[in-house]
């Protein structure tokens, strides 16, 4: 089974949602954003934890920066340009959420806004089992 359009997501701008792909089956997303703080003095290396309690242990988790976001120490312009020297991953934690990890080969100061999702595909589903 496989999505066949952005059309079978249901978008929420943030919240559980469960919806049906247009091969049959369900499961269920979340999206939010958190904001990494650097600092004043500056890091190569950011993390902030997702309090999230519905998540499941098999949930794919991403991240990315969005071209329009905002802090009170970065502009859209930061926002955009910022994923050309940094990377982020994201790591499951048995206490109730997840982590975010922004890294750079600059150091960087301030805070940045990430987007972060998750998908949980039950097996049933993703093996095209119904």
């Amino acid at each position: 089974m496989s999505i066949q359009a952005l059309s079978d997501i249901t978008r929420v701008s943030s919240g559980l949602s469960a919806f049906a792909p247009s091969g049959g089956g369900s499961f269920s997303a979340m999206q939010n954003e958190c904001v990494i703080d650097f600092g004043t003095t500056g890091l190569f290396e950011g993390t902030v934890f997702v309090a999230e309690t519905n998540i499941p242990p098999t949930a794919v988790i991403t991240a990315h920066i969005k071209a329009n976001a905002t802090t009170a120490d970065h502009t859209p312009a930061d926002h955009r340009f910022i994923s050309c020297i940094t990377g982020l991953t994201c790591m499951y934690l048995n206490t109730g959420g997840f982590s975010v990890f922004m890294y750079s080969t600059q150091m960087l100061t301030g805070k940045y806004a990430v987007q972060w999702c998750w998908v949980d595909v039950p097996v049933s589903v993703s093996n095209g089992v119904q």
